[in-house]
């Protein structure tokens, strides 16, 4: 089974948009409008070469991000101040699958983890292909749209969407999830608090398993510090969202594969398994997440 990570452009965001301060999510986005300091982080997507079909996590950004004219009017001094986009159309993810030798109209599944722009805007390129949303996400996109870092309307008519609900099954510390596969070795799970309909995606291949968080954490150290990135929605849901995955890794071999960490590619082709220190290790039951059964 073939794994990739296509990086489909970098973008160019304050440091405080990573490393917010507060727990209120005004606060955090204050603490990143008021920052004059800047980093770049990639944006990440994966494709997966399952005998079932392959399977896409993510569609990324799309290079028309780079015009202006890309988000609304009365947003777009926000989204173009911010933020800087970095990405050829020979970087979306179409060309990037085409490059493996995988035409996007023959990928089975796209699983979105959620909806913000960085993750859907090259949702275009799939017109074959069924695209895997929660429903819980779906819906509060469509009602919060670019308030949700969503643009919806960008979204072509003709996608062919499959909203999932979790059943109550138990994978890891995560007490739902929905069997993508018939094999069952690819499940999603909710891992909510980035948005509250915000998933992941487990790989189960019997020697190592894979953990496509997205945005659970933005990299590797927050995930174990508890650092928070601005446009967090529940910081609370965010902190017991990445206690559930560290009890996953302290029973399981996991890599930990993230959207915007420098590291995850080579996390990916060196197979590094999240490694816990003894402090991490000390986690305590996980409260139940809002929404979960059981």
């Amino acid at each position: 089974m073939q794994i990739y990570a296509m990086k489909t452009g970098v973008m160019t965001v304050k440091n405080r948009y990573c490393d917010a301060k507060g727990r209120l999510r005004i606060l955090r986005f204050t603490s990143s409008l008021l920052d004059s300091s800047f980093r770049d982080i990639p944006v990440y997507t994966w494709a997966i070469e399952h005998p079932e079909g392959v399977i896409v996590i993510d569609t990324g950004l799309t290079a028309e991000a780079n015009s202006p004219g890309y988000f609304p009017r009365l947003q777009r001094p926000y989204w173009t101040t911010q933020y800087r986009y970095k990405i050829t159309p020979e970087e979306e993810i179409g060309p990037q699958l085409q490059m493996r030798g995988i035409p996007p109209r023959e990928v089975r599944w796209v699983v979105i983890t959620h909806a913000h722009f960085d993750h859907t805007s090259a949702l275009y390129h799939f017109p074959n292909t069924e695209i895997i949303f929660l429903r819980k996400e779906y819906e509060d996109v469509q009602r919060f749209r670019s308030a949700h870092f969503a643009f919806p309307s960008k979204w072509p008519d003709w996608l062919k969407i499959r909203l999932i609900d979790y059943v109550p099954e138990s994978v890891g510390a995560f007490k739902q999830s929905y069997p993508l596969t018939q094999a069952g070795d690819v499940r999603i799970v909710p891992t909510p608090g980035h948005t509250m309909g915000h998933q992941s995606v487990l790989l189960q291949t019997g020697e190592q398993n894979y953990f496509f968080a997205a945005d659970a954490s933005f990299d590797l150290p927050s995930l174990l510090n508890g650092t928070l990135d601005a446009p967090a929605f529940n910081s609370n849901v965010t902190l017991r969202t990445r206690e559930r995955i560290q009890e996953t890794a302290s029973s399981q071999s996991l890599i930990y594969l993230t959207t915007h960490d420098p590291e995850t590619e080579r996390r990916l082709n060196h197979r590094i398994t999240l490694t816990l220190s003894p402090q991490n290790q000390k986690i305590t039951q996980p409260q139940p997440v809002e929404g979960e059964i059981g």
